[in-house]
């Protein structure tokens, strides 16, 4: 069976220039016969030179297609001032597909193609900006790690920052600390007295995908609770994830578990998909869930007290515009030169994947005709077919209830086109 084939051409180029990494003339080439479909390119520093998904995810660049014979050269240049590395002598890498995303049969040919600097990079202590504020929510850009403020109240010292009740010093408020900071002297603290609500703004957004991370610290024994919010003000909420003071956590609405840990500054990071409405959350440098579904855009960061023994800090908070797409080709923000990427008008995504009773079949079908579905087994069998209406823009539901648990294949036509997911019910 024909199939996508992803391979690379080594870079002709790397250079450290602090604080950024720029690798030139990086080729991507779908040298198989079918389109890939979605997928992400993951670069990770190893303090070897054998570069594996478990070593430090330092940025993922997201491809939306790659038609069969096909190929694209990126020149991406990565902002490492503002990631929690600790210092020490690292080997740059590279793994197409790491999230193994494209539908494939020989994973040590397709997924194969690493990249690995030949020479180690040093990063130096207090990579960080010794100050970055945020001035304005509707930036696409934007970072603060509190250091302008003084000790007290935030939503009264930054434009950014709110609060539930809207009382400046109520007893939801956050409060800018020095009793713990990441790097300088201060961060953004939720006090334990269980009515902390603190919005971090984010100008409401509704189109693009942005990476959107902060470090936290969780004393152990206390917990912690953060939603993202459609809006400015609590009410839509699109993700909820709590921690429960003893090392353990969970994406509430989806029901993932995962580990974090306790009196430690550790990272959290979502890369928010606004035009293919989803999400992926990375807890501690790993993944914790992806492609959770996340529809309408995205307003607001709300810290909130779980109950009364909510205690927990923020610092370094990040919100940056990857890319986005115009007139039908993703503009890759940070990867000058790259011309675009080619993608094709019809969008295609499913979720949640593995799926247990529904799956979702996000295909945005600009056509006049219907698109037609199918649903095949791991032995070429089509074991449900159906149909995708005319301009449909919403996504549509199948009942996972009739087939058994594996692996299949999900198939969408249209005018000739044909793009395929793998699907995995549980």
């Amino acid at each position: 069976e024909l199939i996508a084939n992803l391979s690379c051409f080594f870079p002709g180029d790397m250079a450290f220039n602090k604080p950024e990494i720029t690798i030139e003339n990086l080729v991507v080439e779908n040298q198989g016969d079918l389109p890939t479909g979605s997928f992400a390119l993951g670069f990770f520093l190893s303090t070897n030179r054998n570069i594996t998904t478990n070593d430090f995810l330092l940025e993922e660049i997201e491809i939306d297609d790659l038609q069969a014979r096909s190929a694209i050269r990126l020149n991406p240049t990565i902002d490492v001032s503002q990631q929690n590395i600790p210092a020490g002598t690292y080997y740059l890498g590279m793994i197409i597909d790491h999230r193994e995303e494209v539908i494939e049969f020989n994973k040590n040919d397709n997924t194969g193609c690493k990249w690995t600097s030949e020479d180690p990079i040093v990063i130096e202590p207090n990579t960080t900006p010794d100050q970055c504020n945020c001035t304005d929510p509707y930036d696409n850009d934007i970072c603060e790690d509190f250091e302008i403020y003084q000790a007290g109240f935030a939503s009264n010292q930054s434009p950014c920052i709110n609060n539930g009740s809207g009382t400046i010093g109520g007893d939801d408020e956050a409060i800018i600390t020095n009793a713990r900071a990441f790097e300088g002297n201060f961060s953004m603290g939720i006090r334990e007295n269980g009515l902390g609500d603190a919005l971090f703004l984010l100008g409401e957004k509704e189109a693009g995908t942005y990476t959107l991370e902060w470090v936290m610290y969780i004393p152990s024994g206390k917990t912690a609770y953060y939603t993202l919010q459609e809006l400015h003000q609590p009410g839509i909420t699109k993700l909820e994830v709590s921690f429960s003071g003893n090392g353990r956590g969970q994406i509430v609405d989806y029901g993932t578990n995962f580990n974090y840990p306790s009196d430690q500054w550790f990272r959290i990071k979502h890369i928010v998909n606004m035009d293919m409405n989803h999400v992926s959350v990375y807890i501690n440098n790993q993944i914790v869930e992806q492609n959770i579904p996340f529809f309408y855009g995205l307003g607001s960061v709300q810290f909130l007290s779980a109950d009364n023994r909510s205690t927990y800090f923020i610092d370094n908070f990040i919100y940056k515009l990857l890319f986005r797409v115009q007139n039908g080709k993703v503009v890759t923000m940070g990867i000058p030169n790259s011309g675009g990427i080619d993608r094709d008008q019809s969008r295609f995504q499913v979720y949640p994947n593995p799926a247990r009773q529904t799956l979702f079949i996000d295909y945005l079908n600009p056509s006049s005709q219907s698109a037609s579905l199918q649903l095949i087994n791991e032995l070429g069998q089509v074991v449900w077919e159906g149909q995708i209406p005319p301009r449909q823009v919403s996504p549509s539901t199948l009942d996972l209830s009739p087939f058994k648990k594996g692996l299949y294949y999900l198939t969408v036509q249209s005018e000739g086109n044909k793009q395929i997911k793998k699907v995995v019910i549980q």
